[in-house]
């Protein structure tokens, strides 16, 4: 396991919202609740964002894989682009499953991603991320 610091997270934001600054002009940002909300609010701030939503997914209780359940869907109408945040693309199924959900409900919005941490053995690659991983993660904000 490896522990990740508030501090790590900052400078991991600075280069994370580079590299988005670079590539992608999102009008908002959707953060994959709960590991996304700290990056959504983040890169809310380091880009100039104030149209920050949330998702809710969840694949995991604690450590152990259950069933992916997707609900409090955003409004995405009226934005030309958005930004979706989570902390790990692990397995790849949330990402793939909120990306799938939104697309059916706003297909003409153009939906780019962003994470802290990526594992190559995922079944998508974020288009924007900074460390691959292939350990367990304790964030600094999960942290009992």
């Amino acid at each position: 396991m490896k522990k990740y610091s508030y501090d790590e997270f900052s400078i991991d934001c600075k280069k994370l919202s580079q590299q988005i600054k670079a590539d992608f002009n999102p009008a908002c940002i959707v953060a994959i609740s709960r590991g996304g909300l700290s990056l959504a609010q983040r890169l809310g701030h380091l880009l100039g964002i104030r149209a920050v939503f949330c998702i809710n997914a969840s694949l995991y209780n604690d450590q152990q894989k259950s069933t992916l359940k997707i609900y409090n869907i955003p409004n995405l109408s009226g934005f030309e682009n958005a930004l979706i945040c989570d902390d790990i693309v692990d397995s790849g199924q949330t990402l793939l499953g909120v990306l799938d959900v939104l697309r059916q409900n706003f297909n003409t919005c153009e939906l780019k991603t962003a994470s802290l941490f990526y594992k190559k053995s995922a079944q998508i690659k974020p288009d924007y991320f900074i460390n691959f991983t292939d350990e367990w993660i304790e964030f600094a904000w999960e942290a009992l």
